[in-house]
């Protein structure tokens, strides 16, 4: 039976991020993810976490928001579910279990760094969410730091924010914030309406409300 990487990191995810760097930059991002949240309405809303891990990411959205935690490892989920009350759910990011149109947020942290195919988790996102709906994204661009993370097991597939921005807007997503870190550029992207022409995150403003 083949080893669940995954699965193997959960023992040890959490105690990791302990460590007073790592926590740090964490702290950061986390601030900067509520940042892009904290500029739209989530009332009457619902979110589903693609690569909810142990639940990290969790805290960026508020108690009375209900969440969807997905990630391929069920040890993962269960961790999750130990810091927050979530539905759990087992499945993959390019093959979301999810019908066409029904998802009105999709939050994807820390998760498209170690996707090879891309292409093909946006297609998903785009396919779940509806007209409308949010997409909150991090991504990990090329460098020293990211390049070195490498070295933790799992490959990082770092993209450039500017080839990024180019493949999400060709799949009718306009940027309406975004934020950057020590490791990672966040943005919050809405899936587009009718035939509103789709922006890049350089023309925008932080959050556009």
């Amino acid at each position: 039976m083949a080893i669940d990487i995954w699965s193997l990191k959960s023992e040890f995810y959490d105690t990791l991020r302990t460590l007073p760097l790592v926590r740090w930059i964490l702290e950061q991002e986390t601030e900067k993810l509520k940042t892009l949240v904290n500029g739209i309405s989530l009332e009457s809303s619902w979110i589903l976490e693609v690569g909810t891990g142990t639940g990290l990411a969790l805290e960026v959205f508020p108690e009375v928001i209900p969440i969807v935690g997905m990630d391929r490892s069920l040890r993962m989920v269960r961790k999750a579910q130990s810091k927050r009350w979530i539905t759990g759910v087992v499945g993959k990011a390019c093959r979301l279990p999810l019908r066409k149109g029904v998802v009105p947020f999709v939050s994807a942290v820390g998760l498209a760094e170690y996707l090879p195919d891309k292409g093909t988790f946006l297609d998903e996102v785009k396919r779940v969410l509806r007209s409308g709906g949010y997409f909150l994204v991090t991504i990990a661009p090329p460098g020293v730091l990211n390049f070195l993370r490498n070295l933790l097991v799992s490959r990082i597939y770092s993209v450039g924010a500017e080839s990024w921005e180019t493949t999400v807007r060709k799949r009718g997503f306009t940027c309406i914030g975004f934020e950057k870190t020590v490791l990672q550029v966040q943005y919050l992207f809405v899936l587009q309406k009718g035939t509103d022409r789709p922006r890049n995150c350089k023309t925008t403003a932080r959050v556009e409300k």
